[in-house]
């Protein structure tokens, strides 16, 4: 007796096996058919196809009859493939008391030679679904399966393909998960076989030509499991190592952690549990909650379906509460299942948005008398947990949050959702780091729109078309898509501002970006201090937002600029809120950049505004809660900026927040001056006897210049230029002005006498 490793298929992917297998020219029976690499020594001169005896160890031994390929060249030595249903029949020993397993080892010995006999008769029922299948269609469904002859027994689940079996019936319908119907043998009769073997459990080929068949009344159970599936278009050569898990690499905790919460529901006799299972999945839109949802039906053996709370929600108290009750009502027909609640926050309120407690009450009634035969899950999914009200909250037993995916995440998700769709590509890291707030569905869509781009390029290039997709991706395909996207869906995915802003921008001020740098980059310390943030100050004009934008594009890192007082709000705690949203994007969005400008008007001494109570208070209580929390994330650097460093309260300027201030000042030499100066005028087009180092003396009377007094002399440089070279285009019909605009020296040197005119009488 030989032991075998198994693998499970879904019925679909078994027969394209079956249709690539070589040396065979009998039609193979999926229900009924095990593929074998290789054999073991006792079955060493089976044929291509012969009976044999396939065992488990289960409380009662029972051996099936079936048919094995040998030598398909497919697996590696010792591996077993066969269909989900036909490992759920194996497994089996008491569908209604018993779940089976989802592997298991299966036994193989040789057969005696075994003649199956027809069945004259057989009894079969329908698996309650969550489909809407009309009966004829159910009848076709039947009558096509059975055009060809199924080796069946007594207990067996068999699955029908409606959309193979049936391709012209009107089969659509948008709540279906899978187009799959399952039946259940209940009885078989035939004429007797004239051997008999303990613990054998013999079959019977059933045909529509020589078998009468009966459908009774529908009946519950498990369904068959899936675990693995294997990518489009796989190559028989490397099956094994194609073949891929349901479960999307990089979420495997969250599973794992469903599936803990589900497992004693379904295991355990319902006497024995006195909890209602109730669930709150919550997660940003498009994190995969569904997915994960409908994998953890598939691989536990149970329905799935699933109502959108949006829809049940209606302006009749009344006509709600019948749809809520029908939902539950229907249910438990279908169990076992998962009944997946999308959107709950939606039954909280009304359409006037005031709070609809009958709602709520209709629903947790419904769940306290629930009654069912097999157990039925229910997970309530929200991308805003905020929303939901306190007597709902404490319906639910645990709450599982998808946080936000880290790089490794991120990467290993992109790599699985490739490999379902055999698509080999180049490295991918970078391209996984410039996504960093993206979530499942953003990199299912990234994805797609890299391969809408591949085609595109290879149309317009002229090159031969390539109907294979899986060599033609490149990462700067990925960089396009990803460019549209943060483009097209910026406020959607809530990407923040990447500014443009360069070190070159920025003329002197090199020992403050080399501070800075040491800050961001080098923790000060080895042993994992570091600083959280830094305070710039100095005079209005001297540069501080723009040093913060530079440093966020030299980084490599997302930026996100607050303004002090558009935080601030007349309703009470909405100012609050808007400050823990701020931080909640910015460690969505980490590697980030936080910088509040104007922070004297955003965090004011405390007790200046009679008493504790104040708004301005609670709201620099608030951003210092805040601030203490990013210490978790070793990404998120705070940079703020003032004029007035004397009116922020002490507390944000202790080490742990901002830990150091640093002054923007004044240019005050003639060095400072010429650099800020050449990093203005750096894109300008100057004349030949323009030299920036003798203009620059015009200025050294002004003692201390600010970097906004030198942009406003530069620009109004470049309107003296521009407006010269309109009025020269008007008497010579030249249009071409943008790229002609020279600057002479004596623009300069107006817009400088300008300048000393302007601060002279502001004196």
């Amino acid at each position: 007796m030989e032991k075998m490793e198994t693998i499970s298929l879904q019925e679909s992917q078994f027969q394209r096996i079956i249709c690539n297998i070589k040396n065979t020219d009998i039609i193979l029976d999926e229900n009924v058919t095990l593929l074998c690499s290789r054999l073991s020594s006792e079955l060493i001169e089976t044929k291509s196809t012969e009976w044999i005896l396939v065992s488990t160890k289960t409380e009662v031994e029972n051996f099936f009859y079936r048919q094995v390929v040998a030598d398909c060249d497919i697996t590696c030595n010792h591996c077993l493939i066969l269909t989900n249903t036909n490992l759920f029949n194996l497994n089996v020993c008491s569908p209604s008391e018993v779940k089976p397993a989802l592997n298991c080892d299966l036994l193989i010995r040789s057969a005696f030679q075994f003649e199956p006999k027809f069945a004259t008769e057989m009894k079969i029922a329908m698996i309650d679904s969550y489909h809407k299948v009309d009966y004829s269609i159910v009848d076709d469904c039947l009558k096509n399966y059975f055009m060809k002859s199924r080796y069946l027994h007594i207990g067996d689940l068999i699955c029908v393909n409606v959309c193979q079996i049936l391709p012209d019936a009107a089969y659509n319908d948008a709540r279906n998960v899978d187009d799959f119907l399952y039946f259940k043998v209940e009885d078989l009769k035939g004429c007797p076989y004239p051997t008999y073997e303990p613990g054998v459990n013999y079959g019977y080929y059933v045909s529509v030509k020589c078998t009468t068949l009966h459908q009774v009344n529908t009946t519950q159970c498990f369904v068959p499991m899936c675990d693995k599936t294997i990518p489009h278009d796989f190559e028989l050569s490397n099956f094994k190592d194609e073949i891929c898990s349901l479960i999307p690499d990089g979420m495997n905790s969250i599973y794992n952690e469903l599936e803990d919460l589900t497992l004693p529901f379904l295991l355990m006799k319902k006497e024995d549990v006195k909890l209602f299972p109730v669930f709150l999945f919550s997660g940003k839109s498009g994190s995969g909650k569904s997915t994960l949802l409908k994998v953890l039906a598939k691989k536990q053996g149970i329905h799935y379906w699933s109502e959108n709370c949006i829809s049940i929600q209606n302006s009749n108290p009344a006509q709600t509460e019948s749809m809520m009750n029908n939902i539950f009502t229907k249910i438990a027909s279908l169990s076992p299942c998962i009944l997946h609640f999308r959107n709950v926050e939606a039954l909280c309120e009304d359409e006037s948005s005031n709070k609809d407690d009958r709602t709520i009450d209709c629903f947790i009634k419904n769940i306290k008398s629930f009654q069912s035969s097999y157990p039925v899950i229910i997970f309530c999914t929200s991308s805003q947990e905020s929303k939901l009200v306190p007597s709902l909250q404490r319906v639910f037993l645990q709450t599982v949050k998808i946080e936000k995916l880290s790089h490794t995440q991120r990467l290993s998700l992109l790599n699985w959702i490739l490999k379902k769709e055999n698509i080999e590509t180049e490295n991918l890291d970078k391209v996984v780091s410039a996504s960093s707030n993206f979530v499942f569905s953003d990199l299912i869509q990234l994805i797609s729109r890299a391969i809408s781009i591949a085609y595109r390029n290879f149309i317009c290039s002229n090159q031969e078309f390539i109907d294979h997709k899986r060599d033609i991706l490149r990462s700067d395909h990925f960089f396009e898509a990803l460019n549209e996207m943060n483009e097209t869906y910026a406020d959607a995915i809530g990407a923040p501002d990447v500014p443009n802003v360069s070190w070159d921008d920025i003329g002197g001020l090199s020992h403050l970006k080399e501070e800075i740098l040491s800050s961001l980059l080098k923790p000060i310390l080895r042993n994992g201090l570091r600083r959280s943030g830094l305070l710039l100050y100095g005079p209005p004009g001297t540069g501080k937002t723009l040093l913060a934008k530079a440093v966020a594009t030299e980084c490599n890192y997302n930026f996100l600029s607050v303004k002090g007082p558009e935080l601030l709000n007349m309703y009470v705690g909405q100012s609050e809120k808007n400050i823990r949203e701020v931080f909640s994007r910015a460690r969505e969005s980490a590697p980030c950049v936080v910088f509040f400008d104007e922070l004297d008007s955003l965090a004011p001494r405390r007790g200046q505004s009679g008493g504790s109570g104040s708004v301005m208070d609670r709201v620099v209580s608030q951003l210092l809660a805040e601030m203490d929390g990013i210490q978790k994330s070793q990404n998120i650097f705070i940079l703020a900026a003032t004029n007035r460093p004397d009116l922020i309260d002490s507390a944000l300027l202790r080490p742990g927040r901002l830990d150091k201030m640093l002054f923007v000042g004044k240019c005050k030499d003639t060095e400072s001056k010429l650099a800020v100066l050449k990093a203005l005028t750096r894109k300008f087009k100057f004349t030949s006897e323009v030299k920036l180092e003798e203009i620059i003396l015009l200025l050294s009377d002004s003692s201390e210049l600010t970097g906004a007094d030198l942009y406003g002399i530069c620009s109004n440089a470049w309107l003296s230029a521009a407006r010269r070279r309109i009025k020269y285009s008007q008497t010579s019909d030249d249009t071409n002005l943008e790229n002609d605009v020279s600057v002479c020296s004596d623009d300069l040197i107006k817009a400088i006498s300008q300048f000393k005119v302007e601060d002279l009488n502001s004196d």
